[in-house]
């Protein structure tokens, strides 16, 4: 996020693409809940029927972002993320408004996931879904290590070298809304690791997106921790 819509600041939480993931999870549980069907909020995190909702509602947070930060025949990153703070904002307060719906017995669990939670013993399936994730992630930066590096040069520059970054852009955000809703489903929407993350791998291997991105996961993970 932070090379396709060159600002430092850009992560999944500030653009609202993890808080429109919870909001769509949250939706999804509140419809069962509405339903009578207590049994799927067994545990959210141990089950793949939310990853649905979860990529809608990035994908919805992302189209919203886009539409309202893109000014007519430019691209202004700095509209982008002051809209997604607007759109993190906004989902958010729905998410809140959830909590008070679904009945007691359920809100418990879905506030401690939302407050972000690594079980303590962790599930076969758990381990690897994460790890599929990690695999997807590292893969798509991977292919895409020398057209981000042309990225950071600017639209001109990238032009010249043979990389469009209206495709590279529009399909890295759709493929990084969805990892996002995929890392929501299985720990919640934890914060800030995915802005810190890029600039303590940057430091340590530098800004070249081959050993960036390896350095990036890695670092994630240890934040995470």
């Amino acid at each position: 996020f932070q090379v396709l819509l060159r600002n430092p600041l850009a992560s999944p939480w500030v653009l609202g693409v993890s808080s429109g993931a919870g909001f769509g999870l949250m939706l999804a549980a509140w419809l069962v809940v509405a339903g009578g069907g207590f049994a799927w909020l067994g545990d959210l995190s141990m089950r793949w029927s939310g990853l649905p909702a979860a990529g809608g509602g990035a994908l919805l947070a992302i189209a919203v972002v886009w539409l309202l930060g893109r000014r007519i025949g430019t691209f202004d990153p700095v509209t982008l993320v002051l809209c997604g703070v607007i759109v993190s904002a906004t989902f958010a307060a729905g998410i809140m408004l959830l909590q008070h719906l679904v009945p007691n017995g359920v809100r418990g669990d879905l506030v401690t996931w939302m407050m972000g939670r690594i079980p303590e013993v962790a599930s076969p399936w758990l381990l690897g879904s994460v790890c599929g994730l990690s695999i997807i992630g590292f893969g798509l930066g991977s292919w895409q290590a020398s057209g981000l590096d042309a990225a950071c040069l600017g639209e001109d520059e990238a032009r010249s070298v043979g990389v469009s970054l209206d495709h590279l852009r529009n399909g890295l955000l759709i493929a990084g809304g969805l990892l996002a809703a995929g890392s929501v489903v299985l720990v919640g929407p934890i914060a800030f690791v995915g802005l810190l993350s890029p600039h303590l791998a940057r430091l340590l291997v530098g800004p070249r997106h081959g050993r960036l991105v390896p350095a990036t996961v890695a670092a994630g993970a240890a934040v995470l921790l």
